[in-house]
């Protein structure tokens, strides 16, 4: 009798599950030329149509790890969509697009080529995992627009990050100098004696080992000379934390950090380079670091989808 019932809501919760993705319209889908892939949330339904520029955001899996990522630099592609009679069957991602609406998220298995079938060849596989989402929907000819602006503003871009730069010394300065980290309020000591000193609280976990982390700092000698600082480039620095990617301290620091967190870091000469130094870099350097987390990208593809609920 027990075995019946467990069968029985076994079977309830695959059907709720069944009737949840297909009143949703979620799941497997298929293209007008065969091509399969998998709409894992829906956006507000306003339609694409021929001319229309899809601007996505894009995210590339080899296996199950991220190779490349339109969020390492803050931007997105855009897509101009073709007259449905002019694609091809083997052109996958104006197939799928011709069946997207904005704010749609798809899945894509797309095959690998010669070439990256070479450049690949140690994985030992036929195919790449795309997940595309449609951030934005733009007039015919955008896209146009969209790239001469990419152009016209990357001067722009440049000059308030240099003043940012020259923003985020003069404060990392004074705050060596006036020693205010000695009665900072919000403060927290991690091993090997990491000290964050929070100016301005995130949200979310901690971004923890294995993402993609976007972030802007400074780095000052406890002498306040300038080592490096990610400013003077017209886009932030990101590495995976948790894969020596950089020196010890900081990437401790962000893995205990959260997105949005901005902070002053000081970083030992043991968690740093240690005591024979490095380039520029004298032995025994202890280091003041001004950081702000900007975004976390999971590196897993299934943690990816879940991370950013896509599903």
């Amino acid at each position: 009798m027990k075995k019946n019932q467990l069968f029985k809501a076994v079977f309830f919760a695959y059907w709720v599950l069944f009737a949840f993705i297909s009143c949703n319209g979620l799941g497997e889908k298929t293209t007008r030329h065969g091509n399969k892939y998998t709409l894992l949330a829906k956006g507000n339904g306003v339609k694409m149509k021929n001319g229309d520029v899809a601007f996505c955001s894009l995210q590339k899996w080899i296996g199950d790890s991220l190779e490349l990522s339109s969020d390492f630099k803050e931007r997105v592609m855009p897509f101009t969509l073709y007259h449905p009679e002019d694609i091809r069957p083997d052109n996958l991602v104006q197939d799928v697009l011709s069946e997207m609406s904005l704010g749609d998220s798809v899945m894509i298995l797309q095959k690998i080529d010669s070439f990256e079938k070479n450049k690949y060849a140690k994985f030992n596989i036929d195919h790449f995992t795309m997940v595309m989402k449609v951030v934005k929907v733009g007039i015919p000819g955008s896209s146009e627009l969209f790239m001469d602006s990419l152009l016209n503003v990357e001067p722009i871009i440049q000059a308030r990050r240099k003043s940012f730069r020259d923003s985020t010394i003069a404060n990392l300065k004074e705050f060596i100098d006036s020693k205010k980290y000695e009665s900072h309020p919000d403060k927290t000591n991690l091993d090997s004696g990491i000290v964050i000193y929070y100016l301005k609280h995130g949200e979310g976990p901690a971004i923890g080992k294995g993402k993609y982390t976007l972030f802007d700092q400074t780095v000052l000698f406890e002498d306040k000379s300038l080592l490096a600082s990610s400013y003077s480039a017209s886009v932030a620095d990101y590495i995976i934390t948790g894969t020596h990617a950089t020196i010890e301290g900081l990437d401790k620091a962000i893995s205990a950090m959260k997105c949005g967190d901005v902070a002053y870091l000081y970083i030992p000469y043991e968690m740093a380079y240690k005591e024979w130094g490095s380039g520029f870099v004298p032995p025994k350097t202890n280091l003041f670091i001004y950081l702000h987390i900007r975004k976390a990208i999971p590196v897993k593809r299934d943690e990816y989808i879940d991370y950013f609920k896509l599903k």
